[in-house]
């Protein structure tokens, strides 16, 4: 898989957003306790 193909709803499921910063530095910024957090619901709602 590319990473094109994960990057776009990664970045859409952390900052809500289509475009921005370059998905290492927000998820940086986030931390890995509210990126999983934000990612959970996500893979919830995908996986249903």
């Amino acid at each position: 898989m590319k990473t094109g193909a994960l990057a776009h709803p990664t970045r859409l499921a952390c900052a809500a957003k289509s475009a921005g910063p370059s998905l290492y530095h927000v998820l940086e910024v986030l931390g890995k306790e509210r990126v999983l957090g934000r990612m959970e619901p996500a893979l919830r709602y995908t996986l249903s």
